[in-house]
């Protein structure tokens, strides 16, 4: 596996949910613009990755577009502080480690992502990589990704991104306490880091 120029293991890190408190920054906006009053449980509720807030919404796939891009295009997620701790333990881990961010969002987001980065974490990333501006014509996994630029880790919400990994010989950490990874079968062969601290105390160990 290819490392970088000066040898340090590279750790890929997601972004939403990871970084960016996504579910709660929606579940606010989504109440607010929308007329719901879903609470914080409402939104931890075991489910399905994909259409995960159609499912807690009770909604169908058009209005769940519909609610999904009025809130990217409203800014609220460039207004959003990181997840808890995120600044800190990235800070200790850049001092051993490159790190570079590998996210699914979509061509929409680019520039956004690229604005929160700057404003949170500037200077700390070593590239900013994202599936849909790799192939448009093909599907690009993060594992196939994170293979081609020699990351060694990934840091993820999604099981379905940690797995692929550990199939390519990625080390997968799985990010968080969601709604969307409780009750997957799969998470008990992934390692589980419920928060940053936890992601701190898995590489003190490594």
């Amino acid at each position: 596996m290819t490392k970088a120029k000066n040898n340090r293991p590279i750790i890929a890190v997601d972004v939403d949910d990871v970084l960016v408190p996504t579910k709660d920054a929606m579940r606010i906006f989504v109440n607010k613009n929308f007329g719901t009053n879903h609470s914080f449980e409402d939104y931890d509720k075991p489910g399905e990755y994909r259409r995960y807030f159609e499912q807690v919404w009770q909604v169908g796939p058009e209005e769940g577009l519909k609610r999904y891009k009025a809130f990217i295009e409203s800014g609220a997620l460039l207004r959003t502080q990181p997840v808890e701790d995120a600044i800190k333990v990235i800070a200790e881990l850049e001092k051993n480690y490159d790190l570079v961010i590998v996210s699914a969002r979509g061509d929409e987001q680019i520039e956004l992502t690229h604005k929160w980065l700057l404003s949170h974490f500037p200077g700390v990333f070593k590239g900013v990589h994202f599936q849909s501006a790799w192939y448009h014509d093909e599907k690009m996994t993060k594992a196939a990704i994170c293979k081609e630029i020699g990351a060694e880790y990934l840091v993820d919400d999604n099981v379905e991104h940690c797995i692929t990994a550990q199939r390519e010989g990625i080390t997968a950490l799985l990010f968080g306490e969601y709604g969307w990874s409780k009750d997957s079968p799969e998470t008990k062969r992934l390692t589980r880091v419920h928060n940053w601290q936890k992601v701190r105390e898995y590489f003190e160990q490594v």
